[in-house]
C-alpha cells in the first residue's frame, strides 16, 4: 500500500513513518499540505490539531447540517 503522510517534521512523524514501513507500506511524506498529491497513492494521512478541529466545528455549527 502506498501512503502519503502530511505531518510536521518531528519525532511523532518519524515514529509513524517507521511503523508504516514496518508493516510493509511504501511511504512518501511532506511537512506541509500540497496542492497536488503524488501519483498512485492509496491512502493519505494528515495531522489534525486543535486549531483545525476548532475551525471545522465552527463551519459545521454555521451550516444547516
Amino acid at each position: 500500500m502506498r501512503v502519503f503522510v502530511i505531518h510536521p517534521d518531528d519525532a511523532e512523524r518519524n515514529m509513524l513513518l517507521a511503523h508504516l514501513r514496518r508493516i510493509g507500506c511504501q511511504v512518501e511524506s511532506n511537512c506541509r499540505a500540497t496542492s497536488m498529491l503524488p501519483d498512485k497513492i492509496d491512502v493519505v494521512l494528515f495531522l489534525v490539531n486543535c486549531t483545525i478541529v476548532s475551525i471545522a466545528d465552527a463551519i459545521i455549527s454555521a451550516s444547516d447540517l
